[in-house]
């Protein structure tokens, strides 16, 4: 279907303007972020370092390796009980919340994902450092469906599957899976 030509203008006006707006967020954040003396710091060291940046396994192996292992020991001094799942969590969190954001939007819609993702991950360190299963309320930010443990054993099968081991995320997301479509059958 053809939208009419006013119509295709407007709609590309409106993505052109939206880019603006976004590529001004993100311009200004990155000119914030260069104004910190850690960003600053480190840049100084790597721009001494520019042989590393030679091939992504070099670069991954000298630079993206001593900043994991430099978040792993903040974690490990501001986390206590941290084990590696939640070393994760924090170093990789954006792998964790674009893959749980992503399910609850399948399974629930958009609105309100990324606090659901946010309230999962929060909890599996919790559960990881505490021992606690989280209790799911009607709150927003909780999943309306699946038990709280089989959101868990979803970021931990998260956890494994980045390291190429699948098996506990697909059985984890067998599980989530009929939990959720067996309380649509009984609704």
């Amino acid at each position: 279907m053809k939208l009419p030509h006013k119509l295709e203008d407007k709609l590309q006006l409106d993505k052109e303007v939206l880019s603006s707006i976004f590529d001004g967020i993100i311009s200004s954040a990155k000119k914030e972020a260069e104004k910190d003396p850690l960003h600053l710091a480190l840049v100084t060291y790597f721009e001494s370092k520019k042989q590393w940046m030679d091939d992504p396994s070099s670069a991954h192996l000298m630079v993206y390796h001593n900043i994991n292992m430099m978040m792993e020991s903040i974690v490990d001094a501001v986390v206590p009980g941290a084990d590696w799942l939640v070393h994760e969590l924090y170093i990789n969190h954006s792998f964790y919340d674009s893959n749980l954001s992503e399910l609850c939007s399948k399974y629930f819609g958009g609105a309100c994902s990324v606090d659901r993702s946010n309230y999962i991950i929060r909890s599996a360190i919790k559960w990881r450092t505490e021992g606690v299963v989280p209790v799911f309320t009607d709150n927003y930010w909780c999943p309306p469906k699946g038990q709280p443990i089989s959101w868990l054993n979803i970021v931990e099968g998260l956890g494994n599957l980045r390291y190429g081991k699948p098996e506990k995320y697909l059985t984890a997301l067998r599980i989530l899976m009929e939990e959720i479509s067996t309380r649509e059958e009984t609704k």
